[in-house]
């Protein structure tokens, strides 16, 4: 039997076994958000490189500034600035104006992502996850836009080890080392491995947190807030018994997207 033939009849038996949960495929509408999504990522990469290149550039000549990197004030600095060599004029323009370049594509995308996100089809379900702590809009959109059908995540565990966050262990002789096994949606497990980021800081309903939750759902909220808990205690309890701020923050990555699946699998999201 060729191997493609033995897959497919493996794949029957499972179906007819009641072991495969049917998926319907994404809409063009989801592909062209997801596009919208990751062209925006694609953009901050971009402008990340961007921006290595000219700071490169500056230190080779020992040119820095007193202020924030990228802040108004340096950007305007970075006009000011007269160089002796003949060519590095002409090297500094060219650098800067890709970072602007960037820097431009990145607010037209960014745009167009808020535009889209106001659609009835994601309002609300952006509305209900920046319930979070460290979701923000484009997290929100990330999420939606690269787990468009949540059906085969039927238990908080299997979401997980679609985002690649379940806990792995690696064995060497009589050393073990745990870790997270790198599989899954790479795009939604650095979106909220950046959301977890937050977890260190103390339990605290910040002005812009306290807007985004405005009429919300109050199961919602509460549920949002036993998550920045549960959190904050797993970061330094973690972090208490002597293990990487990586490794805490990745459990909280975690600890987060099993919160995420109790909303999503506890509320009524349409769309």
């Amino acid at each position: 039997m060729a191997h493609g033939s033995h897959d497919a009849h493996k794949l029957a038996e499972y179906l007819r076994a009641g072991l495969l949960t049917e998926v319907a495929p994404p809409t063009k509408a989801q592909e062209a958000t997801r596009a919208l999504v990751r062209q925006r990522s694609a953009c901050v990469q971009d402008l990340g490189r961007a921006r290595h290149r000219l700071s490169k550039f500056l230190l080779r000549r020992h040119l820095t500034h007193d202020g924030k990197n990228w802040a108004a004030k340096h950007l305007a600095w970075l006009h000011t600035l007269k160089l002796e060599d003949a060519t590095d004029p002409v090297v500094l323009r060219d650098l800067l104006g890709e970072v602007e370049h960037q820097l431009q594509r990145k607010g037209q995308l960014t745009k167009a992502l808020q535009e889209v996100a106001m659609h009835e089809r994601y309002a609300t379900r952006v509305g209900l996850l920046r319930c979070f702590r460290g979701i923000e809009l484009v997290t929100a959109m990330t999420i939606w836009a690269e787990l468009f059908s949540f059906e085969r995540s039927d238990t908080a565990k299997k979401l997980m080890g679609d985002l690649g966050l379940t806990p792995s262990e690696h064995a060497s002789g009589v050393v073990r080392r745990a870790g997270s096994t790198r599989a899954g949606n790479r795009r939604v497990r650095t979106a909220l491995t950046g959301a977890a980021q937050h977890s260190s800081k103390a339990v605290h309903l910040g002005p812009a947190l306290r807007a985004r939750r405005a009429n919300q759902p109050p199961d919602v909220v509460a549920l949002a807030d036993r998550a920045m808990q549960r959190q904050h205690a797993l970061y330094w309890r973690l972090i208490n018994r002597g293990k990487h701020r990586n490794v805490a923050v990745t459990a909280c990555a975690r600890e987060l997207t099993g919160f995420i699946w109790a909303l999503l699998h506890g509320q009524v999201v349409t769309g």
